[in-house]
């Protein structure tokens, strides 16, 4: 687990192949094209990837995103080793 320290880290540093930032809580394509190109991982890094919900991608600055238990529940499902979008 991240302490807050690198969380705020890595939500100032540019987005990059391992660094997916949005305000969207419901853009499931953006979603699921971070985690897939996290997956492939093409710079063989073997690191995980981060998806920032409710930090806009241009400046990395807080939206204002309240979480809730909606918000904070998983927005895919895992299925046969594939990612899904759920229904919203």
């Amino acid at each position: 687990m991240l302490s807050k320290n690198e969380v705020w880290s890595l939500i100032g540093k540019m987005e990059s192949e391992f660094i997916e930032r949005t305000i969207s809580t419901t853009n499931t394509d953006k979603f699921g094209e971070a985690i897939c190109a996290f997956s492939n991982d093409l710079s063989n890094r073997k690191e995980v990837g981060y998806l920032f919900l409710g930090v806009s991608d241009k400046q990395g600055e807080l939206s204002g995103l309240k979480v809730t238990d909606e918000t904070s529940h998983a927005q895919f499902s895992h299925t046969r080793g594939c990612l899904l979008a759920s229904s919203m």
